[in-house]
């Protein structure tokens, strides 16, 4: 994990700077060359998000293994690359499981494409979520480099996830051959008996789960919950990154404020015989509301995330709602088909009575089929929200709030002693 500054949970050094965006060309194009201010801004961001990614790898995910091997995963290296329309940034994808080492190339699409999958497969349940899109400056280094550690931050948390790494979908990510997108929209949606399926093989200590009012009232009270959370991180959100140009201005001018002091005192010496006075240029410091922004930014993809499970839930109710209107509705037709009554598409055909009963009664056995597996995965996730993935949620949450208040109240004191440290330098040349 990259550092800056002393962590709370660890005292490592800092590792080396993540890497820089590079232009894919014929020789490759590094986008950056020398380390100009711009970049020291983007390594920042960069081993900021590396944090707070660690700090939930390491203290609050699970550690999942296939086997006896724990999985390891990271989204590395984007480069540019140009086909005749468009231009667009690919990421290797590196790691280890217990069938060995990986490595292949994705675009944001294919990300997108995964986690759609993703969704589909297993409704109702915490699927990490995305950074969003952008239309306007998604080619700039700073934007490519906190992209590609909110990715990682993604995969960080799916592999954490049982029945996430152990799906079809992710595994495919990881390790199919070509496009994702392609290759994903090739395979054939899985209808509701096999999403069941998938969920209770997954879940089963959750299959018995009786559905009920008082279970609907909770989860609704949750995401009114989580809806004003978000919109107070939003809010946040705006709040930090006001801070963050703040104090990049403040610190680049207290910069210049002490080398002018400095320039001011050889004036002095040289014309006025006035003494030496030490004034430190102080080290370079992380900016500690950048940690914040980091932090809040993580924290809306997580709140997008469990917000989108709860809206699943309720999606899978009027799905469930309109199959039982839509059943009654068929019972009602085969009940007057038998009494010698026919539609107008029935009385233009030239088949007899019985197969149109016959037909009706397949429709109405396979829609019974299919309420039975949507009331399953409606019993399924609603004990999961209530029993697992609410609860989970929200102590996660306040442990690793808590890390991240820690650390930043770290950055800045070591912030501010550095500007003590600079002042009493001066005051003690002036008392000598």
């Amino acid at each position: 994990m990259e550092q800056l500054f002393y962590d709370p949970l660890t005292s490592s050094p800092p590792q080396s700077p993540a890497k820089k965006v590079e232009q894919v060309q014929e020789p490759p194009k590094k986008v950056e060359e020398e380390q100009e201010p711009e970049e020291v801004y983007l390594q920042n961001v960069s081993e900021n998000i590396s944090r707070q990614i660690q700090l939930i790898d390491d203290n609050f995910t699970p550690k999942i293994k296939r086997g006896d091997e724990e999985i390891q995963i990271s989204v590395t290296n984007p480069i540019f690359k140009e086909d005749k329309i468009t231009k667009h940034v690919i990421y290797t994808i590196l790691g280890r499981d217990n069938s060995g080492p990986f490595e292949t190339y994705r675009r944001y699409k294919d990300f997108i494409a995964l986690r759609s999958s993703l969704v589909i497969r297993w409704p109702g349940c915490y699927i990490p979520q995305l950074p969003p899109k952008q239309r306007v400056g998604n080619k700039q280094p700073q934007f490519i480099e906190q992209r590609r550690k909110l990715l990682e931050y993604f995969m960080k948390r799916c592999v954490g996830l049982s029945y996430i790494k152990s799906s079809e979908e992710f595994r495919l990510f990881l390790r199919g051959a070509g496009e994702y997108k392609r290759i994903i929209l090739e395979q054939r949606r899985p209808n509701y008996i096999e999403i069941a399926h998938s969920l209770q093989n997954e879940f089963t200590e959750f299959s018995l789960y009786q559905l009920s009012d008082e279970a609907n009232r909770q989860i609704a009270e949750a995401e009114k919950l989580f809806q004003g959370g978000l919109e107070t991180l939003e809010k946040f959100e705006d709040v930090c990154k006001l801070n963050v140009d703040y104090y990049a201005s403040f610190d680049n001018e207290l910069l210049g404020l002490m080398q002018g002091l400095k320039n001011i005192n050889v004036f002095y010496q040289q014309n006025y015989n006035a003494r030496e006075i030490k004034i430190p240029l102080r080290d370079s410091h992380i900016n500690p509301y950048q940690i914040l922004l980091d932090w809040v930014r993580c924290e809306i993809l997580d709140m997008q995330a469990i917000i989108e499970a709860i809206e699943k839930k309720n999606e899978y109710d009027r799905i469930r709602e309109s199959a039982e209107s839509k059943l009654e509705e068929d019972k009602a037709q085969l009940e007057k088909l038998m009494s010698g009554k026919k539609t107008l598409s029935q009385r233009l055909s030239a088949k007899p009575k019985e197969h149109h009963i016959s037909k009706q009664e397949t429709i109405i056995q396979e829609l019974e089929a299919e309420i039975k597996s949507i009331l399953t995965i409606n019993k399924i996730i609603t004990a999961r929200l209530i029993h697992k993935e609410i609860p989970a949620f929200k102590d996660t949450k306040l442990s690793l709030y808590e890390v991240i208040m820690r650390t930043f109240t770290t950055s800045t004191i070591e912030e501010l002693q550095s500007l003590i440290n600079q002042g009493k330098t001066i005051e003690e040349s002036l008392n000598f």
